[in-house]
């Protein structure tokens, strides 16, 4: 069995110039850093996977020194053509692997590769084999090996690493104003993820969730699923609010600085999804009718 503290376990799961984030292939659980210069800022987001039972806490120091190997050989010179082919390469083959680990494993209830199982079986052969792919030097096709799929239900992808994802829905409304909102909705998260773990508590895991809907770039967002996991937040926050007004111990009971800095990134978040078309639509689907007669919101 291969030993899962092992930093070359860790695969590349983005980088630009401000992050990098690396996945624990065994487990799933993935790891997000600040880059500053060639160096990683201290502290750390983890996105656990919720189908593992992998310690995620025990794999960070593993994952920082795989995050630090591939900044390192990232800076490396080397012949372009050669290298161009290994990206390759690399590329086809996770993606061919990602394939096979979802046809052989259980789907599980909740998730978006449960549901992607028997459309990731269909498309397995439509694969080509990767040393031909290296000879091309032409990277895959990825629109051409998912079958169009019926409107009215999830829709499915391959991203550029070659895993199966949700058809992302973008931001409709982009304009300056709504940038400048989702710059300060992503600081905001950073800044609430950072706190102590102890202060946390049991609202750790969904700001890590719902970070992992707030990529860098504002067109690569999927409003669908930033809605989704912002509004779990909003209802945590409820449940803080509820807990305040009663004398009895609550375990939604959250510490004051928690409590503010929540508060402030769900008013940033409803902010932003008042004016995208998209999450103005599904704020309204998810009240009753009665809701909808009211003018305050979470």
């Amino acid at each position: 069995m291969v030993d899962p503290e092992l930093p070359d376990e860790f695969a590349l799961e983005d980088r630009n110039d401000r992050e990098i984030s690396v996945r624990h292939q065994a487990s799933g659980h993935v790891y997000l850093f600040r880059i500053s210069g060639a160096e990683l800022v201290s502290g750390s987001t983890t996105v656990p996977n919720p189908d593992s039972d992998v310690d995620a806490v025990s794999l960070e120091p593993a994952a920082r020194s795989a995050a630090l190997e591939h900044i390192e050989a990232a800076s490396k010179p080397g012949p372009a053509d050669d290298a161009a082919d290994q990206v390759i390469i690399q590329a086809h083959v996770a993606q061919r692997r990602r394939f096979i680990d979802i046809i052989n494993s259980e789907p599980s209830a909740g998730t978006i590769f449960g549901e992607a199982r028997t459309q990731a079986a269909q498309n397995v052969q439509a694969v080509p084999a990767a040393a031909p792919l290296a000879l091309s030097g032409t990277p895959p096709d990825t629109e051409v090996t998912i079958t169009q799929q019926a409107s009215g239900g999830s829709q499915f992808r391959l991203d550029e690493s070659g895993r199966i994802d949700l058809v992302p829905d973008p931001p409709a409304n982009t304009d300056e104003r709504q940038q400048e909102l989702y710059d300060e909705l992503r600081r905001k998260t950073f800044d609430l993820s950072a706190l102590n773990p102890n202060l946390l508590g049991d609202l750790s895991a969904p700001i890590n969730v719902f970070l992992g809907a707030l990529p860098e770039n504002i067109e690569a967002v999927s409003i669908t699923r930033l809605w989704s996991r912002g509004n779990t937040l909003r209802r945590r926050l409820g449940a803080h609010e509820l807990a305040v007004g009663s004398d009895e111990p609550d375990p939604a009971r959250l510490p004051p600085l928690v409590a503010g800095q929540l508060h402030d990134l769900v008013d940033t978040l409803n902010v932003f999804i008042t004016a995208e078309p998209k999450g103005h639509e599904l704020d309204e689907e998810r009240r009753g009718p009665q809701e909808r007669e009211l003018t305050v919101r979470l």
